[in-house]
Parts: C-alpha cells; sequence; structure tokens
C-alpha cells in the first residue's frame, strides 16, 4: 500500500482522533473518581465532615481517587502529547535511499543512482 501525503494525513488525523477520545475518557473518568471520592469524604455520613481517605462507601470505593488520580496522570500527558505520537505512528514514507541518503531520484532499473542499492526507487 502506497502512501501518499494526503493519505497518511486523513491517516494521522484518525489516529490523532482515537488518542484524543482515549485522552478525554480517561480524564473525565479520573475528575469522577477523584471528585466522587472527594465528595463522599466532605459530606460523609450523618452530615459530619469526614476525612476523604478515611469514608467507607461500598466495596472498593476507596480505592477510586488512586485510580482517578492514575487516569488523570496518564490523560492528561496523553492529550498534550497527541499531535507528536500521532506523527511518530504514522510515518510519511521515506523519499531518500535507505543506505546513502541519496535524495535524488532512483535509477530507470530501480538502483539508487548514487551507491547503486538496487531495488530503490524514490517517491
Amino acid at each position: 500500500m502506497r502512501l501518499d501525503p494526503k493519505r497518511v494525513q486523513d491517516l494521522r488525523a484518525v489516529v490523532l482522533l482515537a488518542i484524543r477520545l482515549v485522552a478525554l475518557w480517561l480524564i473525565a473518568w479520573g475528575v469522577f473518581q477523584v471528585t466522587a471520592r472527594i465528595a463522599f469524604g466532605v459530606l460523609g455520613a450523618n452530615n459530619k465532615v469526614q476525612n476523604a481517605w478515611g469514608v467507607w462507601t461500598d466495596i472498593g470505593a476507596e480505592h477510586g481517587i488512586f485510580r482517578g488520580i492514575a487516569a488523570l496522570a496518564v490523560g492528561v500527558p496523553l492529550a498534550i502529547l497527541s499531535r507528536g505520537l500521532s506523527r511518530w505512528i504514522v510515518r510519511p514514507p521515506e523519499t531518500t535511499c535507505p543506505r546513502c541518503a541519496h535524495e535524488g531520484p532512483g535509477g530507470a532499473e530501480g538502483i539508487c543512482t548514487e551507491c547503486g542499492l538496487e531495488g530503490f526507487t524514490a517517491r
């Protein structure tokens, strides 16, 4: 499959959208987990202000703040680095000879005119 510049940009756009959707989901879920945990801790039981770390709401719910912080720790950098990641994942096709990095067109027989590598055709 030959990738022309338009196809590379279209593929990068799809990858960028997927990365940003995952980042958005992680950030939203992390904010929900942290906020819910703090709200349960502050509101507590019997209208008393409770410690956000010590209130038991349900089985496994005491770990929500840690899961939320972990999701935020992954989601925020993922959102920030998404454009660079999409460029790293979808690389444009090489236009130079892999052996000598000659940028000129390959010969008529598919041989690099600089170093003689066979099978080289510049795109």
